[in-house]
This record gives structure tokens, sequence and C-alpha cells, in this order.
């Protein structure tokens, strides 16, 4: 496993995470950690790019997709949003 693939496990486990937290209702402020969440999707997002397995980045791209529908239909349409911002880093 490439050091990249390893950052991005880390940081994909960091956002689910907080998505738990979000589902759980272990926060204090929700829109604080709402706004952590996405900074860090649009960080995985970017950093996904330089990948060049594309299996990588669907299985990530489908996982995340489950993940944040769970969350919410906000987070949920945030994501796609921001794949379909980056879609040229592809």
């Amino acid at each position: 496993m490439e050091l990249l693939e390893v950052s991005l496990l880390h940081k994909y486990a960091r956002i689910r995470s907080y998505m738990n937290d979000l589902i759980s209702g272990n926060f204090v402020v929700y829109d604080f950690l709402y706004e952590c969440l996405a900074d860090h999707i649009e960080s995985f997002v970017y950093d996904l790019a330089y990948i060049e397995n594309e299996k990588v980045i669907r299985v990530y791209y489908d996982q995340l997709l489950v993940d944040s529908k769970q969350v919410s239909k906000e987070l949920y349409t945030l994501v796609i949003t921001i794949f379909e911002d980056n879609e040229w880093r592809f």
C-alpha cells in the first residue's frame, strides 16, 4: 500500500468518526462539526485525485456516498457536489 493510500485511509477514518458523532448526537455544536466534516471531505477528495487506481477511487466514492446518506440528505448532496466540483481532477 502506498503512502498516499495510507494517508487517505487515515483521513477517511476521521471523516467516518465525525459522521458517527453526527449520527449518534455525540457533539457539542452541530454546525461546527458539520463544517469540519465538510472541510475534511473536500481535502479527502482533493487527495483522492492523486490516486492512479480507478478501483480505489470508485470504492471510496461509493462508500462516502453510502456513509454520508446515513448522516443527512444535506451531507449526501454536499458529497456529490464536492465530487462534481473536482471532477476535472479525476
